[in-house]
């Protein structure tokens, strides 16, 4: 149910705002939703923070623990938590402030009996679905993980893989293995299957947003293939009618496995060693010029 961070600093001020027990049905469900939406911001960054103790570290859990985990739907504690600068701290404690005045206001509503009975049922099922999001947010974040590690791993041993590599590999394949079998449950599950398909849908929105590029089942199993030749160390030529997205494939999948936006250069009959490593140039310094090499 709503967030609570105890004793907090807005808590007199609360007193002075308007009687909760008075709150309208429009403005319990605008007040629950913004709660919804400020709360799936600060878990989808500290989601550790709140749910794993410091002691329980991941390095710590055998393979049946992690599976354990996925299986019974916290696959959110398999991921390490991360700074994101993109969410500062102060930002953070605005959110867990708000998220407090809000929470306080939802549970003082919870006793006005003009409240309508759907609007509190509305905002069960919507709290509902974004759970089921979240999940399904954390199997998608671990199984990347994975992915880049294996892809890390593969790359740097360059086919000197030892006994303790392809231990690595093989809990990696057994936790993906897990991680498709409890997405599967909730796509199929009638309880969970319509969350899980908005959500999907959803996933595809953001990503064509972002990036540009949706990852549907047909692109995910181009990103595998090409994922496994690049850990190989083999170079990968993609042909197709031009806007089929071929280049967007290859930036999405240099971005998730290296982190940085790849290069990209324009072939052409005259692309040659400048056009891809650079050239020489002239530049005015003080009266005179001078040569340097432009990457």
């Amino acid at each position: 149910m709503p967030f609570s961070e105890g004793n907090h600093p807005s808590q007199e001020n609360l007193k002075e705002k308007q009687s909760d027990s008075d709150i309208t049905a429009e403005q319990y469900h605008d007040a629950a939703v913004e709660w919804l939406n400020l709360n799936y911001e600060l878990g989808k960054r500290w989601k550790n923070i709140r749910s794993m103790p410091e002691e329980e570290g991941i390095a710590s859990k055998t393979l049946e623990d992690k599976i354990g985990l996925i299986q019974s739907g916290r696959a959110d504690a398999l991921m390490q938590a991360k700074d994101d600068d993109s969410l500062d701290d102060e930002r953070a404690q605005k959110i867990k402030q708000r998220l407090y005045e809000l929470d306080t206001q939802i549970k003082g509503a919870g006793q006005n009996p003009n409240l309508r009975p759907e609007v509190r049922a509305r905002f069960q099922k919507d709290r509902y679905f974004q759970k089921i999001g979240q999940e399904l947010d954390s199997l998608e974040q671990y199984e990347d993980t994975l992915d880049a590690r294996e892809f890390e791993l593969v790359k740097r041993r360059k086919g000197k893989m030892t006994d303790i590599d392809r231990r690595m590999l093989q809990e990696s394949s057994v936790l993906k293995s897990a991680l498709e079998r409890r997405r599967q449950e909730m796509e199929l599950d009638p309880e969970t299957a319509l969350a899980a398909r908005i959500h999907e849908l959803q996933r595809y929105q953001e990503g064509l947003a972002k990036d540009r590029f949706a990852e549907t089942p047909s692109r995910k199993k181009y990103l595998d293939e090409i994922r496994k030749l690049w850990e190989e160390g083999k170079n990968v030529f993609l042909t197709g009618h031009t806007g089929t997205g071929k280049t967007e494939l290859f930036v999405h999948l240099g971005k998730k496995l290296y982190g940085e936006t790849p290069e990209i250069i324009r072939g052409s009959e005259r692309t040659g060693n400048a056009e891809i490593f650079g050239k020489t140039l002239l530049r005015a310094k003080g009266d005179a010029t001078e040569t340097f090499f432009q990457p």
